[in-house]
Order: C-alpha cells, then structure tokens, then sequence
C-alpha cells in the first residue's frame, strides 16, 4: 500500500534533521539464496515501513494478506524501494533506509508519512519470478 507510488522530490531540506540519510543505505540481514534479482524481476515481498526520525510503523503486510508483487524497475513503487530490492536472493531479508527525495518527497504521505520524512523499510524477498518468466505483476 504505501510503498506503491511514485514519490521522488529534489527538495532536501531534509525536515531539519541532521540524521537524515543522503542516499540508500542497505544493511543486509540475512543473505538468502539462489540468483541476486536483477531489473525486469517481479519479486513477492514482505515489508515493514517505519519513519527514521521516530519509528513509527505507517505501513506492514507481514503476517497479512499476500506478498506484495514488485517489478524491479518498473516504477511501481518508490525509488528507494525499488532500488534497495536489486540484488537480494530469495529468502533474503534486508533493511533499506533512504532519504526522502527517495521515498515520499516534501509533500509527503499526510497523515502518515510526513514531508521530507526519511523512511526505513524492513524487507524479505518472499521469492523470485525472472523477467521472462510469465509472472505478471498485480497492482495492491
């Protein structure tokens, strides 16, 4: 749901905080296996979305519902998302922290997601369809 969108604002004014992160930062949390996804690739993930200055969750679907489908590449989902994504394995759990010229921008996501908010995204790249393959992404 709120990882769907297209976001991206040049405004870096960062919300004041000198915490702000200025580019994707990715910790990887357990490496997975089987081939890195690559652009093209349509992967079922799980995530947990929550705002750095204060962790407050905004956004999950772990333990509900079906994964989320995300096309690497496609536009589908914020940049910092979508970027944080290539290169995970399946079964691969990672935590993506960005700026918020990747995520909402300065106009944000109100009343959940304020402006210039930077996010953190929990991720588990449930699996992991190759371009090609037939898998059709479906819009949440």
């Amino acid at each position: 749901m709120v990882a769907v969108g297209g976001g991206g604002d040049d405004d870096d004014s960062g919300g004041g905080s000198s915490d702000q992160p200025t580019e994707l930062e990715i910790e990887e949390l357990e490496e997975g296996t089987g081939p890195e996804a690559q652009e093209g690739d349509t992967i079922q993930v799980r995530y947990t979305g929550t705002l750095l200055a204060d962790g407050t969750e905004f956004d999950s679907n772990v333990g509900q519902g079906p994964a989320l489908p995300v096309q690497l590449g496609a536009g589908s989902v914020i940049p910092g998302f979508d970027q944080g994504l290539i290169g995970i394995k399946e079964g691969g759990k990672r935590k993506l922290t960005f700026p918020s010229d990747l995520g909402y921008g300065a106009e944000g996501q109100p009343p959940t997601i304020p402006p210039d908010a930077a996010l953190v995204f929990e991720v588990e790249a449930e699996s992991i369809e190759p371009a090609g393959s037939g898998a059709a992404p479906q819009q949440p």
